[in-house]
């Protein structure tokens, strides 16, 4: 951490229970505080100090000769804190920075909750001219974005890149398909022809093996 004071991540053994731990100390050996991770099959092997003068912990474990890894965020207290990757604010109104919104689970994820996608028009399709009579350009996101959800709390993971194919489709407002086609992967841009659709709101949907990734409304004149 600096000149004289430093992380120490440790195993022990008390009472046939085992500890996995991380240590703030100095060069005498004094100990001034200690985070016992919450998995205790995790050995703490190395720290990575990040933008906001907080450490992020890797811990190794090999099991069925598969490396697995674990990362845990703590401040130089040694307390938990957000995985945030830069500074968030909880709105317009409130400028105080969010300092910890760690979530703890039984199955050993921390996560931020809420976390908003950074360039979210980059996940989004975008269509134009809207309102449109003959012709309308589709251009598909930059980004795949997929919700998901589990037992305890909602997913939301971006795919940077992209490599599987994607069916877009358009709706009319009673549900019936007007148009569909398999997007391959690198296919960013298609102009369609709506001027045999039928007047009114058209719901465009971009998805991956009937799980929508993506959204537009287009009105057709």
């Amino acid at each position: 951490m600096n000149d004289s004071k430093f992380f120490i991540g440790l195993g022990y053994e008390s009472n046939e229970i085992s500890t996995l731990s991380v240590i703030k100390t100095d060069t005498l050996g004094n100990v001034f505080t200690e985070r016992v991770l919450n998995h205790n099959n995790f050995l703490p092997i190395d720290d990575i100090p990040v933008h906001d003068n907080k450490y992020l912990i890797t811990a190794l474990d090999i099991i069925n000769n598969k490396y697995l890894f674990y990362l845990w965020k703590l401040n130089q207290n040694l307390e938990w804190d957000s995985i945030y990757t830069t500074p968030r604010v909880y709105d317009s109104l409130c400028p105080h920075p969010i300092t910890s919104s760690t979530l703890f689970f039984n199955c050993d994820v921390l996560v931020g909750k809420d976390e908003v996608v950074t360039d979210s028009v980059k996940v989004r399709l975008k269509v134009w001219p809207n309102p449109c009579r003959t012709v309308l350009h589709v251009s598909l996101p930059e980004r795949i974005q997929k919700q998901s959800e589990t037992e305890h709390f909602a997913v939301t993971t971006t795919f940077y890149r992209w490599n599987k194919p994607l069916d877009l489709e358009a709706f009319d407002l009673f549900g019936r398909r007007l148009f569909r086609r398999v997007m391959e992967p690198g296919e960013r841009e298609l102009e369609l022809d709506v001027s045999a659709w039928p007047r009114g709101v058209a719901l465009l949907r971009l998805s991956h093996k009937g799980t929508a990734v993506a959204t537009e409304r287009v009105v057709v004149e």
